[in-house]
């Protein structure tokens, strides 16, 4: 009598049984076409989901996170420059919950509450960039900024020379003057 082939793949020497190995990879490789065509959203929600699907994959989980972290940022600074401050927090957001260590998230997390003039959220979004980063020129400045909104001039004269050579003054004259303002 012989065996029917099972229709259950065997799982590799370094797959767990009962691991979700196969999908997360599918996954991740569909996020990462998707990246490359340049569909951000769909690229970020694979990601998302091959993370769900990993199992014990830390290293690919990581990798994954970076990316969603990276192209969120991406998202949320397009959706900041369209003047959309709604979309753009979702993305910062989800940005800071895939990698709290990613200094331009904070930063333009930031931005956001500085519309809405809730300076002192900006400013804590401000010291954790700087804290993350201590040479991030633009942080510093956008850190004075928020302090001096709040009238808090001394504070404002201390952030303002932490990471620029120039002073809030002649902040235009730096490269991320576009960013300014």
């Amino acid at each position: 009598v012989t065996k029917a082939p099972s229709s259950t793949p065997t799982p590799s020497p370094t797959e767990p049984p009962d691991s979700h190995f196969g999908v997360a990879t599918a996954l991740f490789s569909q996020a990462q076409e998707s990246e490359l065509d340049g569909e951000k959203r769909r690229a970020v929600a694979k990601y998302v989901q091959a993370i769900a699907e990993g199992g014990d994959d830390w290293d690919r989980k990581a990798r994954a996170s970076k990316r969603v972290a990276r192209l969120s940022v991406d998202l949320g600074e397009t959706a900041f420059l369209k003047g959309d401050t709604r979309d753009a927090m979702r993305e910062f957001r989800r940005a800071i919950k895939f990698q709290d260590s990613h200094a331009r998230a904070h930063l333009f997390m930031g931005r956001c509450y500085e519309r809405l003039k809730a300076y002192p959220e900006a400013i804590a979004s401000y010291r954790k960039a700087v804290k993350i980063d201590p040479k991030f020129g633009k942080a510093y400045y956008y850190l004075a900024y928020a302090y001096r909104a709040q009238n808090q001039y001394d504070e404002a004269e201390r952030a303002g020379g932490g990471g620029c050579n120039d002073t809030l003054k002649d902040c235009q004259s730096c490269r991320e003057a576009p960013f300014c303002g």
